[in-house]
């Protein structure tokens, strides 16, 4: 092990001066380009270094930058524009697998989901999404494979994470929901999902009248060392951490996150919310 830890050691160390070296710098922000020091070519697999590599944290500069960087030609139905090898194309497995991944580690749920609404409407699911195509609706400008599996499995795995994503010793719970789906009254959640920590499942829901969230958390199977339930509130709203009605079972609220420590079985919890809506 320790001529494995060395290997390891010596590697990481090459890799992240050669990421260093190899940045380009650009308007006062610096980004990983796909071959260090060059500016051609595609942007697939520069955010690998914040998820799931983790070779660098989700606040660095580089990280910061690269995404700059890939957001700086959006397209009409909301794509980055030119991160593969068509000059004016979209490649929309990068969008959700390497942008959209980086922004929920960063807790950036609100951009990230935009961009699964908007790489869902670039194909349906499991069927005919090309690996890079033109902007325009029904674009015969295409360019790799015609049926590009890896976009529905980003898609696939996009959902579970925003849903159920494991960080280090950390559940997190709908880091990424679309905060609509509070809004419309329906509840969110998952059922016996598979993770690190066990079987998970989960459900919230608001009642606004009553002015409450509410819901449960159940881990079968394994216990998770520190859960993260991200309250995504429509805009405007927000939860009432003075309130003598809220009860989370051992927890407590941090700003919009409601966390627990040593999490197993199954346990219910409840919190007043403001409803003020903005006029």
């Amino acid at each position: 092990m320790a001529e494995v830890r060395s290997i390891h050691e010596k590697a990481l160390a090459d890799l992240l001066r050669a990421m260093d070296r190899g940045a380009i710098a650009e308007e006062g922000r610096r980004w990983i380009p796909g071959t260090p020091g060059k500016t051609s070519g595609s942007r697939w697999g520069v955010l690998y270094a914040a998820f799931p590599c983790r070779t660098l944290p989700p606040d660095h500069e580089l990280i910061i930058g690269t995404i700059w960087k890939i957001e700086r030609r959006i397209s009409a139905g909301g794509q980055p524009v030119g991160i593969g090898w068509m000059k004016d194309g979209m490649w929309v497995a990068i969008t959700l697998d390497n942008l959209g991944e980086a922004l929920l580690t960063r807790d950036e749920g609100d951009a990230a989901v935009r961009y699964l609404y908007s790489t869902i409407n670039h194909g349906p699911p499991l069927y005919s999404w090309c690996e890079e195509r033109g902007q325009e609706p029904g674009s015969e400008s295409t360019s790799g494979d015609r049926q590009h599996l890896w976009t529905p499995v980003a898609v696939g795995r996009f959902v579970r994470d925003l849903l159920v994503m494991e960080e280090d010793d950390t559940l997190h719970l709908a880091r990424g929901t679309a905060r609509v789906w509070l809004e419309a009254g329906q509840k969110v959640g998952v059922k016996d999902m598979r993770t690190h920590f066990g079987r998970v499942s989960f459900g919230i829901s608001c009642d606004w009248e009553e002015r409450t969230i509410g819901g449960f958390i159940r881990i079968e199977e394994g216990t998770a060392p520190h859960t993260a339930l991200h309250i995504r509130l429509p805009e405007g709203w927000k939860i009432n951490g003075d309130t003598d009605r809220n009860d989370l079972a051992g927890g407590w609220i941090e700003a919009d996150i409601f966390r627990w420590e040593r999490l197993t079985g199954e346990v219910y919890f409840s919190a007043g919310i403001d409803c003020q809506r903005r006029q």
